[in-house]
């Protein structure tokens, strides 16, 4: 049952997003919406923030799940179709006093996800840490700043083209940076 809550509450919050700011839900509204009580509510977030961090956990992991995790061109073919999909929803987050917990959340959760990518890319496995990293840390940026473009351009980018011009620049960036070290 407490699972079931759960997702009741993440399926509320979505549906919430869509039509408000994140700045405009609160924990009344959700309870309400949800039809559970304001102990019912507490028992699984803290607070609003902390629904939206584990909120955006959930649907990020919904597009990296460990079968897809090394092909990450579709996680992020995935993630770019489900905001043109929910484009209200990603504004309403985007545009919200809390960009600062998203921003953080996004660095945090490319960080493994590309790491792994690189790892397995290093047949040798002799990169060190530090270059892994360093790696890591441009390819993140690099995406952060596709997708920064994509939504101040409206969304309207190909996706498919999109992701397949970014993807080729960064493994072929991978791929030079693993070969000069060796």
């Amino acid at each position: 049952m407490s699972n079931f809550t759960r997702e009741a509450i993440f399926q509320a919050f979505g549906e919430m997003l869509e039509r408000m700011p994140f700045e405009k839900i609160t924990v009344s509204g959700l309870i309400q919406e949800c039809g559970i009580s304001r102990n019912t509510f507490y028992y699984h977030f803290q607070d609003v923030y902390d629904l939206l961090e584990q909120w955006l956990y959930q649907t990020f992991y919904n597009y990296i799940s460990p079968e897809i995790q090394g092909d990450w061109r579709n996680s992020v073919y995935g993630l770019l179709r489900a905001c043109q999909e929910h484009k209200k929803l990603v504004y309403h987050l985007f545009d919200s006093l809390s960009r600062d917990r998203m921003e953080q959340f996004v660095f945090s959760a490319t960080d493994d996800v590309l790491m792994d990518y690189i790892r397995s890319q290093d047949g040798s496995d002799r990169l060190p840490e530090k270059k892994i990293i360093a790696i890591s840390n441009i390819c993140r940026y690099s995406i952060i700043g596709y997708f920064l473009h994509f939504l101040w351009s409206g969304m309207t980018h190909d996706v498919k083209e999109a992701t397949k011009e970014i993807g080729d620049l960064l493994e072929e960036f991978i791929a030079h940076e693993i070969e000069i070290t060796q």
